[in-house]
């Protein structure tokens, strides 16, 4: 279920930027938009990629 759930949400990419494009009547916007959700996800992996163990005491 949760591979299903996960396709979902990537599914709402493309589909998302195809809209912007149509929207904004360009690529500039999209592509902007593409970036930034980049960023986000790089700040995300960085983070989860740390080197530590969950829930170890203090």
């Amino acid at each position: 279920m949760a591979q299903g759930i996960g396709y979902l949400i990537a599914c709402l990419g493309p589909l998302g930027l195809g809209l912007l494009h149509s929207a904004s009547g360009g690529w500039s916007l999209p592509v902007a938009v593409l970036l930034a959700v980049l960023v986000a996800q790089t700040v995300a992996a960085f983070g989860a990629s740390r080197d530590r163990h969950v829930l170890t005491p203090s």
